[in-house]
């Protein structure tokens, strides 16, 4: 019994490492990234959901983004059946050019964002 509860333990062990060594490369990631200037200034919606995600609980977090995966994938369904597709690859072209439309793909992305969080904080 005494073999088991170490066999337990020492799994537990690795896999509580390998969480931290995968949170020390994604927040090494984030770092570049806000390095390189993809990210709003600090204390923006965006930066903010960064900062919960990096430091939410990452069981947590992980469902959350496997639940922003799912409805990705579905949506993507769903276009796809209507034949959407290629509507959605021209306005994600247009977007770089159109300043009405990148706004209100900023403020919906921020919606989601907020949204995206309370869900991650109300579950910790």
């Amino acid at each position: 019994m005494n073999f088991e509860r170490e066999i337990n333990r020492a799994m537990s062990k690795a896999s509580n490492e390998d969480i931290e060594q995968e949170l020390l490369s994604a927040e090494a990631l984030w770092q570049q990234v806000q390095n390189d200037g993809f990210l709003e200034p600090e204390g923006g919606v965006l930066q903010k959901w960064v900062d919960v995600i990096l430091h939410a609980n990452p069981n947590i977090v992980c469902q959350e983004l496997q639940r922003i995966l799912e409805l990705v994938t579905l949506q993507e369904e769903v276009l796809s059946s209507l034949g959407a597709s290629s509507r959605v690859d021209e306005l994600y072209r247009q977007m770089h050019s159109d300043s009405t439309l990148r706004e209100r793909i900023e403020m919906a992305k921020q919606d989601f964002a907020i949204q995206s969080m309370g869900n991650i904080l109300s579950s910790e």
